[in-house]
């Protein structure tokens, strides 16, 4: 057995490896505290780190358990959930449970963590919230390991993505844009290097050939050989300018034909101002070119008509902008024009026709602006050099097919030549009228002083007539009282064709009866045609109107001379004098069977102071004026007239005038005598207004073979004293009278006549046989108007006339 000491040694041996083995322990322990302490120091600087970068980034980051319980979340990721579900959440908070009011959002939650927890790393894209604050982000999900390859627990980042993804899909819309642009444009989009040495197509569409691949020899390839150095300049200058390039020009087409395109490139500038590539578009404009020479060559042909117009047109477009104008309006003008249509520059200047400036918008182009047509404006011009000249400018809007006005156009000629020729016109009209004037004033004098002695001796004839019975003597006076009346148709007929030469004669407008007017002329005659044993017959057609509108004195003049003729030049036979209706005009015919008349003479008829054959005036009479008159008659009427005649074979002579149908007027008041007043004629008292003698004793004697006994005044003045003192029932009054006329007398009698004093009867004497002086007369005041030379009985006539009251 051991021993006490060998035990004791034993036992000390244990306490010392006992000792050994605590101190050893000791020592381990001491250093897995400092092994511990460490890794505990390590983790916190883990942890640190862990939250120093979680709190610095704006990425949001989550770790659950797999109670889905949060076992971490960084600021970011707080305060995104409570902005989303409006709710806190602490470390040990259940992502179940803080999703409760939302059971979609947690079902999805849910689902996502669980693939997570069980094993899975994986991304999604997802997004939260309202359709107006939607929200989305990027969420990626990886399972936590241990040390010893247990899964702990599982995390997720999520990030932000909205702008990011509203930008994206903004970019793709506005690239989609684009390209629906693009797609939907005619332009082929491409892309160059910087010195244009290569291009690609970056979309082509077909009107040159689509590719894909970069071309080196494109200016080849698409550019027509005799228009490349004009392009290549072109470019040269963009690339040395660094500008954009912009060009019109001919390019070869896929089908080998020439077109026209407009190509626009744009250089792409790096920070030093160093081109880095060209953009560019080419545009297929062939059909607008050739639409674009077709309206050049319509803009050249109506440029080469308007050169050969002789007269100066400008054309403007609807904002005034001159568009064409004639090579005539520059030498008008005097320079070319410019500026617009409202304020024209070409250094000259416009006024109106007397002088004064004409303002903007009375030139014609600006009312024709405006939509008003100018017709014949006269314009006065002043030239840059001085030189003036008239123009007559007319001017109207120029509209399209469908209404719209797109311009204007003014039309104008140089009439300075014409001005000169009016001018000397005018002069010449006014020596004309001059000398018509001295003319007729010479005739009518001419008239007065032959039909003043005429009245006497005619007067003289008549009444010697009427006392001398004797057969002789009576012939002897025939024959003097024939030839006075052929000298007073003469006169007569010499002052009708000077008024209708002056255009003087007046032709009335009122309705008559046609029949009786023709009738009248008819019944004129009807006694020398039966002393040549003739058949002087009237037809008016049955459709021929009874009431029409015209001068029934001028008509039954112009018949009155026909009528004549043909009795004059008809030996045996008839004259016919028919009347019928030729649509809107009244045919008049005479036609005899008397000697008729060459063809080849026929020109001679309606000349003034002619006759057929110089014979005729010895053989028949008469002055040649008679056809003449009736021509001038019947067209101051409206008319014509014309003749059919032969030699041995009778005339035809026919004139129409225009047909105005009127109904008849209802029958005239009747009629109360001067007996019916209770005066007599025999009892009136007269005056006689006349300054020669001899027509005062001569009218004194025809008035006394009624027992009527006329008091005298020599003057106009003397008259209106007379007339004053006395109570006359009539006044003769010759119109021409010294001191005071006859038609001055009567309308100061007029303006006396007040009070209630009776109107007097005042008769003119006048030796102008005018419808003009007779009407002056009447307008005067006068009653009534005789023309000398007077017959007794037209003298007696009218003071019967003056005791009718109507």
């Amino acid at each position: 057995m051991p021993s006490e000491k060998s035990r004791i040694a034993a036992l000390e041996e244990k306490v010392r490896r006992l000792a050994e083995e605590r101190d050893a322990a000791l020592a381990q322990g001491r250093k897995s505290q400092e092994a511990q302490a460490e890794k505990a120091d390590e983790l916190r600087r883990a942890l640190a780190l862990i939250e120093g970068i979680a709190a610095g980034t704006e990425d949001m980051i989550a770790a659950e358990d797999g109670e889905f319980r949060y076992l971490f979340f960084n600021d970011a990721y707080r305060r995104e959930f409570k902005t989303l579900w409006g709710r806190d959440i602490e470390v040990g908070t259940s992502m179940i449970e803080a999703l409760a009011p939302w059971p979609e959002e947690q079902r999805k939650a849910r689902d996502l963590w669980s693939r997570a927890l069980a094993g899975e790393s994986f991304q999604v894209r997802m997004d939260f919230g309202s359709e107006l604050e939607k929200r989305i982000y990027d969420l990626h999900f990886n399972p936590v390991w241990d040390a010893q390859g247990r899964q702990i627990a599982a995390a997720h980042i999520l990030r932000n993505v909205t702008e990011q993804v509203r930008m994206q899909q903004a970019l793709a819309e506005s690239e989609e844009r684009f390209r629906a642009l693009v797609t939907a444009s005619s332009d082929v989009v491409y892309r160059m290097a910087p010195d244009w040495s290569e291009m690609r197509q970056l979309l082509g569409r077909g009107f040159i050939a689509d590719t894909q691949e970069p071309s080196r020899n494109w200016l080849l390839k698409y550019i027509p050989h005799e228009d490349q150095p004009q392009v290549m300049t072109a470019i040269d200058e963009a690339i040395w300018t660094r500008s954009t390039f912009e060009r019109a020009h001919r390019v070869l087409r896929t089908d080998g034909s020439v077109g026209w395109t407009f190509s626009r490139a744009i250089p792409r500038l790096d920070g030093k101002g160093e081109i880095i590539e060209w953009f560019g578009t080419a545009k297929d404009i062939t059909d607008r070119k050739q639409v674009e020479e077709e309206v050049q060559k319509t803009r050249d042909y109506l440029q080469a008509v308007l050169d050969s117009v002789p007269a100066g047109v400008v054309v403007v477009d609807a904002a005034g902008e001159f568009m064409l104008m004639s090579h005539e309006t520059e030498r008008i003008l005097g320079g070319s024009v410019t500026g617009d249509a409202h304020v024209p520059r070409g250094g000259y200047r416009l006024w109106l026709q007397d002088g004064s400036p004409i303002a903007e918008w009375e030139l014609p182009l600006s009312q024709a602006l405006a939509g008003r047509t100018v017709t014949e404006k006269e314009i006065l011009v002043t030239r840059a050099d001085g030189s003036q000249t008239f123009i007559l400018a007319s001017a109207k809007p120029v509209r399209s097919e469908a209404g719209d006005q797109v311009g204007a156009v003014t039309v104008f000629q140089d009439i300075s030549a014409m001005k000169d020729v009016e001018e000397n016109l005018k002069n010449a009209k006014a020596s004309a009228e001059k000398a018509s004037q001295a003319k007729g004033e010479f005739l009518a004098n001419m008239s007065h002083e032959i039909r003043t002695p005429m009245t006497v001796f005619m007067a003289a004839i008549e009444y010697l007539l009427q006392i001398d019975r004797s057969p002789e003597r009576r012939h002897l006076l025939g024959m003097a009282e024939q030839s006075a009346q052929r000298l007073r148709s003469l006169i007569d007929d010499i002052l009708d064709l000077s008024r209708i030469e002056a255009r003087k004669v007046a032709i009335e407008e009122e309705p008559f009866d046609l029949r009786d007017t023709v009738r009248a002329a008819v019944d004129l005659f009807t006694l020398p045609a039966r002393e040549k044993n003739l058949r002087l017959e009237m037809e008016v057609a049955d459709d021929t109107p009874e009431m029409v509108a015209g001068d029934p004195d001028k008509i039954g003049q112009v018949l009155i001379n026909l009528i004549g003729n043909a009795v004059k030049f008809t030996y045996q036979g008839e004259i016919r004098v028919c009347v019928q209706t030729r649509g809107e005009f009244l045919a008049f015919a005479v036609a005899d069977t008397g000697i008729g008349i060459p063809e080849e003479k026929h020109h001679l008829l309606f000349q003034n102071f002619s006759q057929v054959d110089s014979s005729f005036t010895r053989q028949f009479g008469g002055s040649g004026l008679g056809l003449a008159i009736s021509k001038g008659l019947v067209e101051l009427m409206g008319g014509e007239i014309s003749v059919q005649s032969r030699a041995a074979e009778g005339s035809v002579f026919t004139f129409t005038i225009p047909l105005r149908r009127v109904e008849k007027p209802s029958a005239p008041a009747a009629e109360i005598s001067w007996a019916d007043s209770g005066k007599e004629n025999a009892a009136a008292r007269i005056l006689l207004a006349e300054d020669e003698p001899m027509i005062r004793e001569i009218i004194t004697m025809m008035l006394a073979q009624r027992g009527l006994h006329p008091d005298t005044a020599e003057s106009g003045r003397q008259a209106v004293e007379k007339w004053q003192d006395g109570n006359f029932d009539v006044i003769f009054m010759d119109l021409q009278m010294s001191d005071m006329n006859g038609m001055e007398a009567t309308q100061a009698i007029r303006a006396k006549e007040t009070g209630g004093r009776q109107r007097t009867c005042i008769i003119g004497l006048t030796a102008h046989a005018s419808r003009e002086v007779r009407e002056q007369c009447l307008d005067a005041g006068m009653d009534q108007v005789l023309t000398k030379p007077v017959k007794s009985k037209d003298l007696l006539a009218a003071v019967d006339t003056c005791f009718t009251v109507l």
